[in-house]
């Protein structure tokens, strides 16, 4: 296909089968492309997922190790690999363990082991598969003598897959994805049109500054 967007398919008339869904993401990746490296982008380790008693903390807080799957030369992934990843966001309408595939788990003595596994596009236009091992336990609570379960990330496997394996890796249909670059695409817009904002009300104050130092050397 030619085009740089889905506009092509979205007008037809007839309902929008799997394959479609599959060319508007490839589409809609390829429009984002050339601007992966300009978006404000969070890391891997930024995803706030993971229980902490009663709230979450985020991937790179219990320093797990970070596993490559892939074959061939080793790759710089990270906890640090910036990317766009399901949502943990208010603003995108969903809370994140609501966006992220769990995987029932085991007991291993006191501890529950569970996973997780989680879709990413990095800023380099590769899909990534991330499987996030963690375990859970009760532990003490230090502020109220009691205890409550906790969870703790301990390895990360990640590995560049094809887009298809994404989706049946993560559970997620390829409209869910194409919707959630769309919610990026609306965000960074957003984010850019208030840096012009205050990139603008910075110019009308130097502009007013330097016409008032011009007005007061012509009294001279």
């Amino acid at each position: 296909m030619n085009q740089k967007n889905g506009l092509s398919i979205l007008a037809r008339q007839n309902e929008l089968t799997e394959k479609d869904w599959y060319a508007l993401v490839d589409l809609r990746l390829e429009m984002l492309k050339k601007h992966l490296r300009d978006m404000t982008l969070k890391t891997l380790g930024d995803l706030d997922m993971i229980h902490d008693y009663s709230h979450t903390h985020n991937l790179r807080r219990d320093k797990p190790e970070v596993i490559y799957r892939g074959q061939g030369e080793p790759h710089d992934l990270s906890l640090d690999t910036r990317g766009i990843f399901p949502s943990d966001d208010n603003w995108a309408g969903v809370s994140g363990n609501t966006e992220y595939h769990r995987e029932g788990g085991r007991d291993i003595g006191d501890v529950f082991a569970t996973t997780y596994k989680i879709w990413g596009l990095t800023r380099d236009g590769e899909w990534l598969a991330i499987e996030v091992y963690a375990t859970r336990a009760y532990e003490p609570y230090k502020y109220e003598g009691r205890t409550e379960l906790v969870e703790r990330v301990k390895t990360i496997w990640v590995e560049e897959v094809p887009f298809p394996m994404v989706c049946q890796f993560s559970k997620r249909t390829p409209q869910e994805i194409w919707t959630r670059l769309g919610e990026v695409v609306k965000k960074w817009a957003e984010h850019r049109e208030h840096l012009f904002d205050q990139a603008n009300g910075l110019a009308k104050t130097v502009q007013v500054e330097e016409s008032l130092v011009k007005l007061l050397q012509e009294r001279r």
